[in-house]
């Protein structure tokens, strides 16, 4: 099998274990883009992915993470730098499937399966880019800041709007939107899409100091909460179903409606 024929058998295991998983795929209808694929997260963010062969070899698994083109001067080689979110790689040998944002790496990859014979702080573990430890993905890792590509960002922007909140829709900063309250003070606030997984809304928030609230849209609950950065270190998950086991430190989703936090 040469290389194309064994990339379109990749293809077409990863499209098939994506709709195994009911994850919705679009292909581009030409070979003109850099990806091979989008597909649409649980709270509705697009991902351009490119699908790569992966190869185990020494205890690791490689694959391109650049394309190759030939001509008459011989092998082009292009990164592709801003043109993708990540890459699916599955590995034959191993019948696994990696999901790895092209922000988490500079130039290079390679995911290591066996124990080395000298540990490295620097080790990417096979085992922590599996597809399935991976999905629905951390959203900050696929590069959000880039403008526009939160969905959570219109509905934050309606919300404002209909509450009359003066606002300024920002881009180039951590935050995505600075709002005022009736006192005058400014807030800044970063818009996030969250997904409800086992009956919490989770959702990312290390975005930085900068930030004085985080905007988080669930498509599931259709419900935007506001959560002021100074609740809590890191992460914080809220709490939309009730837990099998009742727990004091439990972080309630409805207490954290827009409505009832603003201003934070």
């Amino acid at each position: 099998m040469d290389s194309h024929e064994k990339g379109d058998y990749t293809e077409a295991v990863v499209i098939a274990e994506l709709k195994r998983r009911c994850i919705p795929v679009m292909l581009p209808f030409s070979d003109n883009q850099r990806y091979d694929l989008v597909v649409e997260t649980p709270s509705g963010e697009m991902l351009r992915l490119q699908v790569k062969t992966g190869w185990f070899t020494d205890g690791v698994v490689q694959f391109h993470s650049r394309s190759q083109h030939t001509n008459s001067q011989g092998n082009i080689y292009k990164h592709y730098d801003g043109e993708v979110d990540g890459f699916l790689v599955y590995s034959h040998e191993l019948d696994t499937l990696y999901l790895i944002a092209a922000a988490s790496f500079d130039r290079s990859i390679t995911l290591r399966v066996d124990e080395p014979h000298q540990e490295h702080e620097s080790i990417n573990w096979a085992g922590d880019y599996e597809f399935d430890d991976r999905w629905p993905p951390n959203w900050s890792d696929f590069d959000r800041r880039l403008p526009g590509r939160s969905p959570a960002i219109p509905q934050i922007g309606r919300v404002l709007e209909e509450h009359e909140i003066p606002f300024a829709h920002v881009t180039g900063e951590p935050y995505d939107f600075v709002a005022v309250d009736p006192e005058g003070r400014r807030h800044t606030i970063c818009a996030q899409s969250g997904t409800v997984v086992n009956g919490r809304l989770r959702f990312d928030a290390d975005g930085g100091s900068d930030i004085d609230a985080y905007g988080v849209f669930s498509p599931e609950t259709d419900t935007l909460y506001l959560v002021p950065d100074d609740t809590f270190d890191r992460s914080i998950s809220l709490r939309v179903e009730e837990p099998r086991q009742a727990d004091a430190s439990i972080n309630w989703a409805e207490d954290y409606e827009f409505e009832a936090r603003w201003p934070p």
